[in-house]
């Protein structure tokens, strides 16, 4: 278990990103339980000087890695820019169950893949057709089984863990 920074001011209780990128982070005054919004590298800053209660940072060729203390600072909660909570979990229990699910099959419309049939692991006998961008934020919470979510340049893209995606099942 690590330690965490006892006299901090701070402490990280959420991101607000744009797209993919994390533009601000959502911080607790530990002293008055106000939050507010800081920008990325004065986050950053506040780290490596130990004034955040659950973050450590180091800097490595002239980039500041961040590390959460006893918690993923990419699992955070999300929050808008004007700082309301962004919650997706009961969007995504609707679609994935308690457990996850797995994709078995894909909708293409030319090369592009539109949609992706899946199974629940809570209801496998029941096969649903879920969008592709979905099926993205489900793969970055780490809700698929046989995928995960890999960044390009500005392109997001979707990888089997397993599998090929290509060779899914061709469904109309």
């Amino acid at each position: 278990m690590k330690d965490y920074n006892f006299g901090a001011k701070y402490s990280i209780i959420g991101r607000i990103l744009n797209r993919t990128t994390v533009e601000y982070y959502v911080l607790q005054d530990r002293s008055n339980n106000s939050t507010l919004k800081m920008k990325k590298g004065v986050v950053e800053q506040l780290a490596l000087s130990k004034q955040i209660y659950n973050c450590n940072a180091q800097v490595y060729k002239d980039i500041v890695n961040m590390k959460g203390i006893n918690c993923k600072l990419s699992q955070l909660p999300r929050y808008s820019l004007e700082g309301e909570h962004k919650d997706y979990a009961p969007v995504y229990d609707e679609i994935a169950g308690k457990n996850g699910i797995t994709l078995v099959g894909k909708v293409q419309h030319g090369r592009y893949v539109t949609d992706y049939v899946v199974i629940c692991e809570d209801q496998p006998d029941k096969l649903m057709k879920i969008p592709r961008e979905i099926i993205i934020k489900l793969a970055k919470d780490g809700r698929v089984t046989n995928a995960k979510v890999q960044m390009n340049g500005p392109h997001t893209l979707l990888r089997g863990t397993k599998e090929n995606l290509a060779r899914l099942r061709n469904y109309v």
